[in-house]
């Protein structure tokens, strides 16, 4: 039987970041299609043209926030099921609390190790 493939949308401004991101999503076990963004105007670019299922990103992106992406996605209907997994190195609890409130399904502690952001990657697929 083929599994069913979802798409996830990483988006980060540093090479490194993003390549390890992906590299970290693609060795889960999860069936994802994955595309990359190093900008936010490029992921609500993305956003609309092909929706993703899961959408990664750094909380502080150089032109947009993940205030302006939780915002883009809640008026956008066909988005509302999409997944948000924030990364930040700021990860403050109040800062979680409100990313939360805001639309982000998880927000996580930057950097991330491997083993931590997969369990994270499955707890959300449950």
């Amino acid at each position: 039987m083929i599994p069913n493939l979802k798409r996830a949308l990483i988006v980060d401004e540093t090479p490194d970041t993003l390549n390890f991101l992906v590299r970290t999503v693609q060795n889960t076990g999860l069936y994802y299609t994955i595309e990359s963004a190093s900008t936010g105007e490029e992921a609500i670019r993305r956003m609309t043209e092909m929706p993703p299922d899961l959408i990664i990103m750094h909380h502080n992106l150089p032109d947009k926030t993940t205030w302006d992406i939780c915002e883009y996605k809640k008026n956008v209907i066909y988005l509302r099921n999409t997944k948000i997994l924030v990364v930040s190195g700021e990860m403050t609890a109040s800062l979680r609390e409100k990313l939360l409130e805001a639309g982000a399904t998880e927000a996580a502690q930057r950097p991330v190790d491997v083993k931590d952001l997969t369990d994270l990657l499955h707890r959300l697929e449950d």
